[in-house]
C-alpha cells in the first residue's frame, strides 16, 4: 500500500498526498473524478453562517463545514455518492425531495441515480446490510435526500 500517490494528466502533475488525501480532498475536478464516482456541482459560495459556508447549486442550497476554503464566488463542489443519506419520503429534516432514478445492485452496496426536485440527478451510494427490503429503494420510488456539510467538499482549482 502506497503512503503517497501523484497523479498526472498529459505529463503535469495534478495533485501529490496520501490516499485518504487524494479521495477526500482532491484540489481539482479533474483528480475528484480520477479517484472514483463523485458528484461535481458548479456552486455559488455565499459567505459563512454559524462556521459552515453556504453553497448555492442552481435551487440547491447546502452548507459545507470545509476550514480554510473559499467563502464566496463561483466553485465546484465535490459530494462522494457514498457520502449522501437517502431515506423514504415523508420524515426529514434538512431534507431534499427527489426519485429514484436507476438502481443498480453491486453486491455489498447499491447505486442509485435521484433525480432532486431542484432539478439536479445525484449519484447515491448505499451499504447493503441485513435487512436489503428494508434498505432498497426501486425505480421511480419518491425519496428523500440527506447532504450533511461533512460531506460537501469545496475545490479549490476548477
Amino acid at each position: 500500500m502506497s503512503d503517497r500517490i501523484c497523479v498526472m494528466a498529459e505529463g503535469n502533475i495534478r495533485q501529490i498526498g496520501s490516499p485518504s488525501d487524494i479521495y477526500e480532498r482532491p484540489q481539482n475536478r479533474f483528480v475528484a473524478d480520477f479517484m472514483g464516482r463523485s458528484n461535481l456541482l458548479d456552486a455559488s459560495l455565499r459567505g459563512s453562517e454559524n462556521g459552515h459556508t453556504m453553497v448555492d447549486v442552481g435551487e440547491l442550497v447546502l452548507r459545507s463545514s470545509q476550514q480554510g476554503g473559499p467563502s464566496s464566488g463561483d466553485a465546484v463542489v465535490m459530494i462522494r455518492p457514498e457520502r449522501i443519506v437517502m431515506q423514504r419520503a415523508g420524515g426529514g429534516n434538512r431534507t431534499v425531495n427527489g426519485t429514484v432514478e436507476s438502481a443498480v445492485y453491486l453486491g455489498s452496496v447499491m447505486h442509485y441515480e435521484v433525480a432532486l426536485s431542484s432539478g439536479q440527478t445525484l449519484q447515491v451510494t448505499s451499504q447493503i446490510e441485513a435487512d436489503y427490503a428494508r434498505q432498497h429503494f426501486d425505480k421511480d420510488e419518491p425519496v428523500e435526500i440527506l447532504i450533511p456539510p461533512e460531506a460537501v467538499y469545496i475545490l479549490t482549482e476548477a
